[in-house]
């Protein structure tokens, strides 16, 4: 069981165009996706994750969470026990609340700041082959083809 990286961070933004133009030319990020809310998707040059930053319209710039990729949908199961434990309360969030994404947890930390804990994302690799399919078996195919 364990956390493996940082997944994501979701920030507020004010100028969506703006941010997405500093992103995109300025540190070289690539738009996957954007979504009805105006959620614009990025990632880095390099990631095989379908995204690693989301840009979300506000009047006011912040953050709306941190994410951490777990290594395994059972891990995520073993961390709400563990955090409850601690008198934390936890959300689940379901498979697509945040697009090509499994079920997250979701919890806020004593500093007040919101977390997410997830497993499962849809990697930018898909074969000629690809059949749409659930979240497991697509993620499982991505791990697989990146051996």
């Amino acid at each position: 069981m364990g956390v493996m990286r940082i997944g994501h961070a979701s920030l507020k933004v004010m100028d969506v165009g703006a941010a997405v133009k500093h992103y995109t030319e300025v540190l070289g990020m690539k738009v996957t996706m954007e979504d009805k809310a105006g959620n614009v998707y990025l990632k880095c040059w390099d990631e095989w994750d379908r995204y690693s930053l989301v840009l979300t319209p506000s009047d006011q710039a912040g953050m709306n969470h941190v994410a951490y990729k777990c290594e395994k949908d059972s891990d995520l199961d073993d961390f709400k026990k563990r955090i409850e434990a601690h008198g934390i309360k936890v959300t689940e969030l379901a498979e697509g609340a945040l697009p090509a994404t499994g079920r997250m947890l979701q919890f806020k930390l004593p500093s007040g700041h919101e977390m997410r804990l997830f497993a499962q994302r849809i990697c930018r690799y898909r074969s000629r082959h690809h059949q749409p399919g659930s979240m497991a078996r697509q993620y499982h195919r991505c791990r697989r083809a990146l051996g």
